[in-house]
Parts: structure tokens; C-alpha cells; sequence
């Protein structure tokens, strides 16, 4: 009768294990969900900055009409989707930035986006940085007369 005693207390204290194991990856599943929306939160200034268009555009004196409505058009953004942190890079505490080439049309639609520079192991940002600027819409370049695709450089920020 000892030794079933004995067998009963240490299954007891094997499932109070497993529980208090299970209830902290819980806590600690949500402590990064929590983290995730916090970043997807952050205001669209705070996770995103142009660069200059002095840095991208060409500095020449025989812009035409075009190139110089590209230079003054303000990207602004319409409609901006969240960027989702990796969860790797969130774990790992883990902050960075991506520059990435974009592409929109004469209506504001991003065609194309492609990551151009990183920060020192910012490469696990790309693919979500372009996966959300793709579903960005900026103020139609068509509204200050621009019919052709406009590119431009954009920086994204990952910080926790």
C-alpha cells in the first residue's frame, strides 16, 4: 500500500508539473501575441520614413516637366496594412529596417516592391515589409497630372 501511496504522489506531482509548464507557455504565448499588436499599432510615422528624393532622383539640370512633377509628388499614404513582426525576430528581441523599392501606378497602387538595403541581420524583415506595402495605396500621382509609374525608395522600421 506504500509503494501505490508512493506512485499516486508522484503522478500528482508529474500533472502539476505538466500544468505549471503548460500555463507558462500560455503566458508566454501571449505575452508576444501582445507584443505583435503593439508593433501593429504603431503610427504609420513612427514605422515608416522616405527617404529624401534628393537621394533617389537623379541631381541634373535637364529634368523634364515629368521628372520634375516625380520629385514634387508627396507620397502620401491612402490606405496603409500592418506590418506583421516576425515572431523569430521577436523572441530573439530583435529590431531593424528594410529599404524597399516601390513601384506605383499613375492610381496609387503599389505594382511592385522589392527589398534594396537592410540593417545588420535586418534581412528577416524583407518579406514582411513588402508583403504589407503591397497593400498600401498612396494619393494618385494622376492628380497632379502624372501618368506614368512613379518609384521610389521607402524605409521601413521594425522596433519592439
Amino acid at each position: 500500500q506504500l509503494a501505490a501511496e508512493q506512485a499516486e504522489a508522484e503522478r500528482l506531482a508529474a500533472e502539476q508539473l505538466a500544468a505549471e509548464q503548460a500555463e507558462e507557455e500560455r503566458l508566454a504565448a501571449e505575452q508576444l501575441a501582445a507584443e505583435q499588436a503593439d508593433v501593429e499599432e504603431l503610427d504609420a510615422d513612427q514605422s515608416i520614413a522616405s527617404i529624401d528624393p534628393s537621394e533617389v532622383m537623379p541631381d541634373n539640370d535637364s529634368i523634364s516637366e515629368s521628372e520634375s512633377l516625380n520629385i514634387d509628388y508627396q507620397w502620401n499614404i491612402v490606405k496603409q496594412m500592418p506590418v506583421e513582426y516576425p515572431i523569430k525576430a521577436a523572441i530573439e528581441n530583435l529590431e531593424g529596417w528594410v529599404e524597399l523599392e516601390i513601384t506605383i501606378n499613375p492610381a496609387g497602387e503599389v505594382i511592385s516592391a522589392s527589398p534594396v538595403n537592410y540593417s545588420r541581420r535586418g534581412r528577416i524583415f524583407g518579406k514582411p515589409a513588402v508583403q504589407s506595402v503591397t497593400d498600401w495605396l498612396f494619393e494618385p500621382p494622376s492628380n497632379i497630372g502624372l501618368t506614368t509609374n512613379q518609384t521610389r525608395i521607402y524605409k521601413v522600421e521594425f522596433n519592439l
